[in-house]
């Protein structure tokens, strides 16, 4: 039996869901059932941390305090079990009534399970930084142009695939936070590559203090969704720092620390959630059973004012990735499908865009320099990012924080192994630090707003 942490993980999930999937007879209520039986029966006798030893490779006196840690979350998680069982036949619910052709009916009462069970929050701008998009490359497509990798334009709906999070009739921008998620996503082979056309795709921190052209008014916040493994990436990051550093351990429901039982309780139900959206296809027909409790609930977000979710990729269960980054790997393998506003006038949402940075990624300038090189050059930037936010004052944090967020994935992408060679062996890996570096530049040159600690110039876009 696992341990709190091993349940948690996505591959353990994904091995729960294709079992449950096996004696469905091809009705996904039937998985859903068989699902839920084995979910609660596993949640109910899993194994202490300090039996199944998780960390047994790595050296420190911290490590029994920590599984002593795991262990308290587990009884507090294991205490709140008959809601938790509520909340997945409350979501299991709204499939019922989807495919009973109660479309409208489903949609309602899904967001008011969110509401119900406290789940109707969203993401700070400050988790937002540099994503990716690809398309195939096609004759005669200009891939330099920027539009070419914004979502699906209005005259040309017809070629809206049914995606897991989508909802009919409407294009909306997919982006993916690493370039292997986005080729993972396309389904190619990493040493072909260069079929895709890639751009970056930078969260602009300081788009909430930018001016609208169109309405004259400053952007409002993205309101984003967050259904990514978030219970799991916070328990194993957090002891992971705590094992490096050797400190000491808080008891798990001392809320002057966090992460603390209170929000992990809370998490433990976005998980639920986040596992019902994420089962694997069983096929390749029209009509995707599992794609429904994602489309119902994208379609919930967006009638009530959401901008977009985040989600996970379901491409990297079965691949090949090794190293200490596991512990981080969630930072190289999220999604983000941003909403459109319908225009008759325009081909785009040029308002969505607008809170990214695009730029086509040129294969010939990234090799310019070598890997060692590009490194040298991201530290150096976000050096001087650090020194700059800190002489122009709080107000400039948010540049910071979307530095930091190239950090984290960087970091990840360090020490990691995909399919048996290092991340940055690969020649897409290079394309990748040429966006990192030339995103954290342009970081860097919004500095320029800021000084005595105050914004004294405002961008119009």
């Amino acid at each position: 039996m696992p341990d709190l942490t091993g349940f948690l993980s996505d591959s353990f999930q994904y091995q729960l869901k294709a079992t449950a999937a096996l004696n469905s007879g091809n009705r996904f209520e039937n998985a859903l059932k068989h699902y839920f039986a084995a979910f609660f029966d596993e949640f109910r006798r899993l194994d202490s941390a300090h039996t199944v030893d998780s960390f047994q490779d790595a050296v420190s006196d911290t490590k029994p305090r920590l599984y002593d840690w795991i262990d308290c979350v587990r009884e507090g998680l294991q205490g709140e079990i008959n809601e938790y069982e509520n909340l997945f036949n409350d979501i299991s619910y709204a499939y019922q009534l989807f495919v009973r052709g109660k479309h409208y009916h489903a949609t309602l009462h899904l967001f008011d399970v969110l509401e119900k069970y406290d789940m109707a929050d969203v993401i700070e701008p400050g988790e937002l930084g540099l994503y990716y998009k690809g398309r195939t490359k096609r004759p005669g497509d200009v891939v330099t142009d920027d539009d070419y990798y914004y979502h699906i334009s209005f005259e040309k709906r017809f070629l809206i695939a049914n995606q897991r999070f989508s909802y009919s009739g409407q294009p909306i921008l997919y982006i993916g936070s690493s370039v292997l998620d986005v080729l993972y996503e396309l389904r190619c082979d990493l040493s072909d590559y260069q079929k895709i056309a890639l751009a970056a795709i930078g969260y602009d921190p300081l788009i909430e203090t930018s001016i609208s052209e169109k309405t004259g008014k400053r952007f409002p916040p993205l309101k984003v969704y967050d259904v990514t493994n978030h219970i799991h990436k916070t328990i194993t990051q957090t002891l992971h720092r705590l094992m490096q550093a050797g400190v000491g351990v808080p008891a798990c429901d001392d809320e002057g620390f966090r992460p603390n039982l209170k929000h992990l309780k809370k998490d433990f139900k976005k998980f639920i959630l986040t596992q019902l959206c994420t089962f694997k296809r069983t096929h390749n027909h029209t009509f995707i059973e599992e794609y429904i409790p994602a489309q119902i609930l994208t379609e919930a977000l967006r009638i009530n004012g959401y901008h977009g979710i985040k989600f996970p990729s379901t491409q990297f269960d079965g691949k090949l990735l090794d190293g200490h980054a596991q512990q981080n790997l969630s930072a190289i393998q999220e999604n983000l499908a941003l909403f459109t506003t319908y225009s008759g006038e325009e081909q785009y949402d040029y308002e969505l865009m607008n809170y990214f940075i695009v730029q086509p990624l040129d294969e010939a300038t990234a090799f310019a320099k070598s890997v060692a090189e590009h490194q040298e050059d991201i530290k150096a930037i976000q050096g001087d990012i650090t020194t700059g936010v800190y002489h122009s004052g709080k107000l400039a944090r948010p540049i910071e924080h979307a530095s930091m967020n190239v950090g984290k994935v960087r970091g990840c992408e360090f020490d990691l192994d995909v399919e048996g060679k290092p991340y940055f062996d690969w020649d897409f890996a290079r394309m990748e630090l040429y966006a990192q570096a030339s995103y954290l530049n342009q970081l860097k040159s919004q500095l320029m707003y800021f000084s005595n600690g105050e914004q004294n110039m405002f961008p119009m876009k």
